[in-house]
């Protein structure tokens, strides 16, 4: 007997089979920060990855998250408390051909558009949430991104170059000044992990760090404005 085609569906229905709309897992979706159902694709348009190498490592969903980025990768030229322009057109990020970021400066982790998040109130604008609470997919490791953001010293934000905020999982536990960035690098860098480097001085580490290693974070690029 050969079946019509409504009954033929019906049939596959009932056989617990389906030969349409099949979405993407939640884990693909954390992999590459793109949107896990198809049915938001159109609400992800104008959705950017925002960091210089097409893929972010923090703040991974695309559409919960539109306009701050978590963007992996080294920048060897040193700085974190002063907006300057990018130095290597773009070319760091961990994704990239120049992971370590040889050449390059914090500023060429975002993608054009981005700048890396200035202050804890950039964060709170930019941020779904008004905080740092989906910066990590779980299962991701110690991972540490920056901003711009630094403070007088004993984990407060604020005016001065002492220490280097952000959001992550690893870090000291930062003041409620600095909400809602929730990390800081205490003395040297010393808490953020082995790729940062800061300096030799304890009150200067904003003005000093830099990263010259593709693991372990990075910096937080916030969308541009308008």
């Amino acid at each position: 007997m050969v079946l019509s085609p409504v009954v033929a569906a019906l049939a596959l229905v009932a056989a617990g089979c389906q030969t349409f709309g099949v979405s993407k897992s939640e884990e693909e979706s954390a992999a590459d920060g793109s949107p896990a159902d198809p049915a938001d694709a159109a609400a992800c348009d104008d959705c950017e990855p925002g960091c210089a190498d097409g893929e972010r490592e923090g703040f991974v969903d695309l559409v919960a998250e539109p306009a701050i980025a978590g963007c992996g990768g080294g920048f060897a030229v040193p700085g974190l408390l002063v907006d300057t322009a990018p130095s290597c057109d773009r070319a760091a990020g961990d994704d990239g051909d120049n992971p370590t970021g040889e050449g390059c400066n914090a500023a060429d982790l975002c993608a054009s558009g981005w700048h890396v998040c200035t202050s804890s109130d950039d964060v709170a604008a930019s941020s779904a949430d008004g905080d740092c609470t989906r910066i990590a997919p779980e299962g991701a490791g110690e991972l540490f991104f920056a901003t711009r953001q630094s403070g007088p010293g004993y984990q407060r934000c604020g005016e001065g170059s002492n220490d280097v905020f952000g959001c992550g999982t690893v870090g000291m536990a930062a003041t409620a000044s600095c909400w809602p960035l929730d990390r800081e690098s205490w003395d040297l860098c010393s808490t953020i992990g082995d790729g940062w480097i800061c300096g030799d001085d304890p009150e200067r580490e904003a003005e000093n760090a830099s990263k010259p290693a593709a693991e372990g974070g990075g910096v937080l690029c916030c969308r541009d404005a308008g």
